[in-house]
C-alpha cells in the first residue's frame, strides 16, 4: 500500500524578513494564524512563520470564511490575472483561486465576509464601468452587487464595515460615533452602541469584539450578543504607531495586527507577539 505524498507549498520565512502591508488575517480551519501581505499568505506555526510559495498577491480586503477567504488586490507580476483581481474566492489554504467578478475593474479595499453566511459588504472606491463609487452588497458570493441605501447613517462618520458572522442581512458600521446596525442588508442603520470611537471590530457566531479608542488609549470589549453581556480584554501595548488595523474573532481566540505589523494572538487569558513590528524572528 502506498500513500501520496501532497507537497507542502509552504516554505520557512526566513529570519529577519521583513513583513509588511497587513491587508487581512484570521485563523485557517485547522487553527493557524494566517496573514495577507504585500507578497502573498503567511501561516504561524509551532515553529515560526512560512509562507505559501503560489499565488503571492498583494491581497487586499482579505476575509476568511468557513472553508477559505475571500479577497480583492492586486496580482503577483508573474500571474495570468488582470490589474485589480476584482473579488476572489480561494480555497485550499490559498492555493486554488477563482476570480467571481470585477476582474481588472475593482480593488476593494473595505470588504467584509459573513464567516457563515459568505454574505459581502464593500465600498467601492473607484467607479468601474457599470459601478458608481459607495457601499455595496453581494448576497451570492461576490458574483453580482447591489447598492445599499444606508439610510441612518446621516451625520455619521464611517471608519469600516462588518458582515455579521451567520446573518446574511446584518451588517454593522463603526466609526467616531460608536457601531450602528442594519438586518435589511445596510438599507436602514440604527445604533448598536454608542461606546465612542470604535477604531475595530469582529464579528463571531452570536458575538462581537471591538476596540475603542479614548484619549490616547484603546480598549478592548467582547460582546455577547446572547446574554448581552460584555468582557473587557486587556490589549498589548499599543502606542501611536501601532494602532490596531486587523481584529479577528473565533471560537474564543483574537488575533490583532497593528500599523506597525506586529502580530498578536489572544487564548486562554493570554497575549503571544507572533511577529514584532514586521521583522520574523
Amino acid at each position: 500500500m502506498s500513500t501520496e505524498q501532497v507537497p507542502d507549498r509552504w516554505k520557512v520565512t526566513k529570519a529577519g524578513t521583513a513583513v509588511s502591508h497587513i491587508h487581512g488575517a484570521g485563523f485557517w480551519p485547522d487553527g493557524r494564524p494566517v496573514i495577507a501581505t504585500h507578497t502573498g499568505l503567511m501561516e504561524f506555526r509551532e515553529d515560526g512563520w512560512y509562507e505559501l510559495s503560489s499565488n503571492r498577491h498583494d491581497y487586499m480586503g482579505f476575509e476568511l470564511v468557513a472553508d477559505g477567504f475571500y479577497a480583492s488586490g492586486h496580482p503577483a507580476q508573474d500571474s495570468p490575472y488582470k490589474n485589480p483581481l476584482g473579488v476572489v474566492r480561494g480555497t485550499d489554504k490559498g492555493e486554488t483561486l477563482e476570480i467571481r467578478s470585477l476582474e481588472g475593474e475593482a480593488d476593494f479595499h473595505y470588504m467584509s465576509a459573513g464567516f457563515e453566511s459568505e454574505s459581502l459588504y464593500v465600498y467601492l472606491e473607484t467607479a468601474t464601468s457599470e459601478l458608481e463609487p459607495g457601499f455595496y452588497r453581494s448576497l451570492d458570493g461576490g458574483t453580482s452587487f447591489e447598492p445599499m441605501k444606508m439610510d441612518g447613517i446621516e451625520g455619521r462618520g464611517i471608519a469600516g464595515i462588518t458582515a455579521d458572522a451567520s446573518e446574511p442581512k446584518r451588517v454593522f458600521v463603526y466609526g467616531p460615533d460608536g457601531i450602528l446596525v442594519s438586518s435589511d442588508g445596510g438599507d436602514m442603520f440604527e445604533t448598536f452602541n454608542d461606546q465612542g470611537s470604535i477604531v475595530m471590530m469582529a464579528t463571531a457566531k452570536g458575538q462581537l469584539a471591538y476596540i475603542a479608542k479614548t484619549g490616547t488609549s484603546f480598549n478592548l470589549v467582547v460582546s455577547d450578543l446572547t446574554d448581552e453581556t460584555e468582557t473587557t480584554v486587556e490589549l498589548p501595548s499599543l502606542n501611536a504607531d501601532s494602532v490596531p488595523i486587523e481584529l479577528v474573532s473565533q471560537d474564543g481566540r483574537l488575533l490583532l495586527a497593528t500599523s506597525d505589523n506586529s502580530v498578536y494572538v489572544f487564548e486562554d487569558e493570554e497575549w503571544t507577539q507572533l511577529l514584532q513590528a514586521g521583522k520574523v524572528k
